[in-house]
Order: C-alpha cells, then sequence, then structure tokens
C-alpha cells in the first residue's frame, strides 16, 4: 500500500471525456474519469490503485454538455477520509492555470462514494479551503 508518493504535482486536459459514477458492481472501477478513447485517469479516483481502470458503460445514454470544468475526485462523508483523500485532488484550484480558470465560466466536478448525499460537514470543509484560496489570491 502507498502511503507517501512524492512526485511533481500535474494536472491534465481531458477534451470530449466522461464523468464515471462510483461503481463497485464487479468492476475494477471506483468512478473517475474515462477519455474520448476510453482510457482511464487512474488518479481521477479517491486511490491511487494501479490496477483500476474504467468500466463499460453505453455512451448514447449520455448526456453531452460542452463546457469547461475542473474535476476535483470522489467526495466522501467520511471524516477521515474528507481530508486525506478529497483535499489532497484540491491544490490545483490554488494554481495559476486553476484561477485562470476560475474568474471563467467554469463548473467543479466531482462523484461522490456510492452514489451518497454529502453531510453539510463536508461543504463546511470546502467553504473554509476555498475562503483561504480566495483570500490568498
Amino acid at each position: 500500500m502507498i502511503h507517501l508518493r512524492n512526485h511533481k504535482l500535474e494536472a491534465g486536459i481531458c477534451s470530449n471525456s466522461y464523468i464515471l459514477p462510483y461503481n463497485l458492481l464487479g468492476t475494477p472501477c471506483l468512478g473517475g474519469v474515462t477519455l474520448g478513447d476510453g482510457r482511464y485517469v487512474k488518479d481521477s479516483t479517491w486511490t491511487e490503485w494501479d490496477d483500476l481502470t474504467a468500466y463499460g458503460f453505453n455512451k448514447s445514454n449520455v448526456e453531452y454538455v460542452d463546457r469547461t470544468a475542473i474535476y476535483i475526485g470522489v467526495m466522501m462523508s467520511i471524516f477521515g477520509h474528507t481530508i486525506t483523500d478529497n483535499l489532497k485532488k484540491l491544490w490545483f484550484l490554488q494554481s495559476e492555470e486553476g484561477k485562470k480558470l476560475l474568474e471563467g465560466e467554469t463548473d467543479i466536478l466531482y462523484i461522490t462514494y456510492m452514489a451518497q448525499t454529502l453531510p453539510p460537514q463536508v461543504f463546511e470543509i470546502l467553504n473554509m479551503l476555498v475562503s483561504i484560496l480566495i483570500s490568498s489570491r
């Protein structure tokens, strides 16, 4: 199990991509982003396991939305996971690129663990973080 990753932070631009809901139904995928050609973006879920792949879905059942968005990963209602797994992917919001995107018509997108409704404390934590980001501009 990986507890420490020592690498440069990077963000990628994914055009014509799909955000897959969290899924545990016999697939090696926990949700995340898949590119238009079907390749799975491995760091787009809440864990960094190396053996995750995208699961199949019917593209004709997907609503196409043409907009710019920042995908921040899987949000969980478990307090510890909110801090250790959710917040670690929000660094991009503070980057120069992220700040520029947030100044425009950019959505912030995420999926939730097992499609659960997030409790208020998750949004309170996110609001605190956003306040810090805005005040440090």
